[in-house]
């Protein structure tokens, strides 16, 4: 062979060309081969891991309606009991009235930010809490009533307030023998768990921070009567054997921690009546 001659080993080989030289080569079908092998392999393992996913996307999604056909059409977790809890006033009938019928409801599917809602409409109800348990799935209503300071008179109607002078009841819920009556503020009108409106607004003022200041000292569950007739000499009694004389509502909470304080010195006995005298600066003067 006088020109040119190929010795194909199948790998890498030699060229033999004219003049006797011989010359490497690279095998490029070979080559082109492994890498469309390496390709379809990372085609294949793509393919399995798109498969595995798309079956564990169908587990998830099998699992979630699992859950929720359990969780909200079967009737495993319907209420079957409703507790109730601090309602001295209320009536158990009252808050059942406005909650409605609940036994049977879904669990998951009450709200219970409708039920606080509803029972907050009760004038005699300040907070609500409800709670929620799973087994067996019930429901416990916690009510904070509404704290009772005083009553004043508006036309026939008795009305109770709160130390906010919110009106809380006008129906006798509340045993008015043991609060504190007011005098000097005329009431025209009054509407439920709203604050009451007088036909005085510095007299109004006057009422609330006295409420306040006898509450906040433990003294307002003694206080028999209040007078705000004259501004100038607001006074109380006080276990229906002290004429407590505070003057003008200047620095009425210290007057109040006077009060307290010689009350709880026992330098007055706890049988003792008379007039104790608030109005003069600084002072606490006890009268027989």
């Amino acid at each position: 062979m006088d020109k040119k001659q190929v010795n194909d080993t199948g790998g890498f080989g030699t060229r033999r060309v004219s003049g006797g030289t011989r010359k490497k080569t690279f095998a490029r079908r070979d080559v082109s081969a492994a890498k469309a092998g390496s390709r379809s392999e990372d085609q294949n393992k793509k393919r399995r891991r798109r498969g595995s996913g798309i079956r564990a996307a169908a587990v998830i999604a099998a699992a979630t309606v699992f859950c929720v056909v359990l969780i909200f059409m079967t009737p495993l977790f319907n209420i079957t009991e409703v507790r109730v809890e601090g309602n001295n006033v209320v009536e158990l009938q009252t808050i059942k009235e406005k909650i409605g019928d609940v036994i049977g409801s879904n669990l998951f599917s009450l709200r219970r930010r409708v039920i606080e809602n509803r029972l907050l409409e009760i004038s005699q109800i300040r907070g609500v809490a409800v709670k929620k348990k799973l087994i067996p799935p019930s429901l416990t209503i916690t009510i904070e009533e509404s704290r009772p300071a005083a009553y004043l008179l508006s036309g026939g109607s008795v009305i109770v307030v709160d130390p906010d002078l919110i009106v809380i009841d006008d129906s006798g819920h509340y045993n008015t023998d043991i609060l504190p009556s007011v005098s000097g503020i005329g009431v025209p009108s009054y509407t439920l768990n709203s604050r009451l409106t007088t036909d005085s607004a510095e007299r109004e003022e006057i009422l609330e921070e006295l409420l306040k200041a006898l509450e906040k000292d433990k003294l307002l569950d003694k206080v028999t009567y209040i007078s705000v007739d004259d501004l100038s000499d607001i006074r109380f009694n006080y276990d229906n054997r002290l004429e407590v004389i505070c003057g003008s509502r200047l620095e009425l909470a210290r007057k109040l921690r006077m009060l307290r304080e010689s009350l709880g010195s026992g330098s007055i006995s706890d049988n003792s009546i008379g007039t104790m005298d608030l109005s003069l600066p600084g002072q606490a003067v006890y009268t027989p």
